[in-house]
């Protein structure tokens, strides 16, 4: 099994918490991995991942179509003792539903919520991320929103306000993490 993989970014402070490894799967295929060969690449930075926050996460938009290829390496990640994130907004996820048993957590990329929906999202949008919220969340998986907050659009308070109000209208576990950058 292959995974086809657009970029590696060894450590990044952006994807989620801690130090990660983030493997970018999208349009553009530069890299070609097996999964045992991404966790050998790893390895090498597991001294930076810290005792608890840092580990790998696999972003972009064609992640659930690599699924397979993710899931394998979720799961020899998980043996090497490499927590595991899925960095998404969804898209293609009612197609290829994930196996959570090697993913620890789902950070979800959101950047409306029915009735605060300035970006035009629509019914099919909102649906696919509730899927995956629920699946998410029905695995026993923590689930963190990470909002885009694109200046001057929204009024950031009352988003926050409302979208902490969407993620525990879900679980009262659900996270939200803003940032600034």
């Amino acid at each position: 099994m292959i995974g086809k993989i657009s970029s590696i970014d060894p450590m990044s402070f952006n994807s989620g918490p801690g130090i990660r490894f983030v493997i970018m799967v999208d349009e553009v295929e530069n890299i070609t991995l097996t999964p045992q060969n991404t966790i050998d690449r790893i390895r090498k930075f597991r001294p930076y991942f810290g005792p608890d926050d840092g580990g790998l996460t696999f972003k972009g938009k064609n992640i659930f179509q690599e699924i397979d290829y993710i899931n394998e390496t979720c799961h020899i990640a998980h043996k090497a003792g490499i927590t595991t994130c899925l960095m998404t907004n969804g898209h293609n996820y009612e197609k290829n539903r994930v196996q959570f048993r090697d993913i620890d957590f789902v950070i979800l990329e959101i950047s409306s919520i029915p009735l605060y929906n300035y970006g035009k999202l629509d019914d099919k949008t909102f649906d696919r991320m509730e899927m995956l919220i629920m699946d998410t969340l029905a695995n026993g998986k923590k689930v963190f929103f990470y909002p885009s907050l694109d200046g001057g659009i929204i009024d950031k308070d009352d988003y926050v306000r409302k979208l902490k109000k969407y993620a525990h209208s879900f679980s009262s576990e659900i996270e939200v993490k803003i940032s600034d950058t």
